[in-house]
């Protein structure tokens, strides 16, 4: 039979290299992560949205400068890891073990340049702008639980609240052991139900609750708390090497009208299908 191989061999040109040859991923390695101009655009509209905010605030321009030097280190650690995901060796003098951590010290601005953005504000805003900055700032200070406690409150009914010190037989000087100890904390399921004493007073002090004395027609409630065992235990607690004996103060709590005005301002932004 004829030889049936070809007279002229195919020669293969080995130089040669398709375009998509990578080096070879790592066994076990997760996913490549999405490549850095992707990444890189990202940041930008993320830096771009933070800016934008960022310029209506006192200091700004400090703020953002950290802002870009700390998106310089994130771009730089991204190409880094992409490298070593990749299956490329780590640049010459870094480990590829090491994590770094990047931290934003804020530099107080010039007392001068502060005022003089906050003057320069003042002179632009209407008095509907001034009122939701007021109840923006106020809403800043509190708590989650301090806000159950608004919502609790917001009924606009009085609620009993006792004050309770302690007092020799004779004489003047009194200890204080508690202001404004309530059920209202339990009633509203607040997460830290021995801490609304401190809630209270804390409304109290901006003005968002105001309190009134003793109340008609809540002798049950007073009586409740006065022998409750949260009452006994902080009377126990205190009296410790003492011979005070314990007085009691009857009071009431209620939104006062700035609170009433922070509450009907906060409803008017939530979406109906939201609330509730």
């Amino acid at each position: 039979m004829p030889d049936t191989k070809s007279e002229y061999p195919v020669k293969v040109n080995s130089s040669r290299t398709t375009s998509s040859t990578r080096a070879p991923v790592p066994k076990g390695a997760a996913a490549v992560p999405a490549p850095p101009d992707e990444n890189r655009g990202i940041l930008a509209r993320a830096r771009a949205q933070a800016a934008s905010a960022l310029r209506q605030l006192p200091g700004a321009s400090v703020v953002e400068s950290r802002l870009q030097q700390v998106e310089q280190r994130m771009l730089r650690e991204l190409k880094l890891r992409l490298d070593l995901a990749m299956g490329s060796q780590a640049p010459d003098g870094q480990d590829e073990a090491r994590i770094t951590r990047t931290y934003v010290v804020p530099v107080p601005e010039p007392a001068p340049r502060l005022l003089a953005d906050l003057l320069s504000r003042a002179s632009n805003q209407s008095s509907g702008q001034a009122q939701a900055l007021f109840h923006s700032h106020l809403l800043a200070q509190l708590l989650p639980d301090e806000a159950r406690l608004i919502s609790a409150l917001a009924d606009g009914r009085q609620h009993p609240v006792i004050h309770i010190v302690l007092a020799p037989l004779i004489g003047a000087s009194q200890r204080v052991v508690v202001e404004n100890l309530s059920l209202l904390g339990k009633a509203a399921l607040l997460s830290w139900p021995e801490n609304t004493p401190w809630y209270l007073s804390h409304l109290e002090r901006l003005g968002i609750l105001q309190s009134a004395p003793e109340a008609r027609g809540l002798d049950n409630a007073y009586a409740a708390l006065e022998a409750g065992a949260d009452a006994r235990n902080r009377i126990a607690q205190a009296q410790e090497g003492s011979r005070m004996a314990p007085r009691f103060t009857r009071r009431t709590v209620r939104l006062s009208a700035l609170g009433k005005a922070l509450w009907a301002a906060s409803q008017t932004d939530i979406p109906a299908e939201t609330k509730g």
